[in-house]
């Protein structure tokens, strides 16, 4: 299993760019409404659900479950 992380992980909302986004879109082809799950790095043990809101050119946002 692959694990995402995140700095800002646990946050309301999240704005992925650059690396990541090119993962979770191009790659793993997100879309509009499915959920992702992603850890802190300071808080590895904590799994925080994210739903896709909004898929842009260049950025995804995310809102927290």
């Amino acid at each position: 299993m692959i694990y995402i992380f995140d700095d800002e992980a646990g946050k309301e909302t999240l704005h992925v760019r650059d690396d990541l986004y090119k993962y979770l879109v191009k790659v793993r082809r997100y879309v509009e409404g499915d959920e992702i799950s992603i850890r802190s790095r300071e808080d590895v043990k904590t799994l925080h659900s994210y739903r896709v809101v909004d898929v842009e050119p260049r950025s995804l946002e995310l809102s927290l479950i």
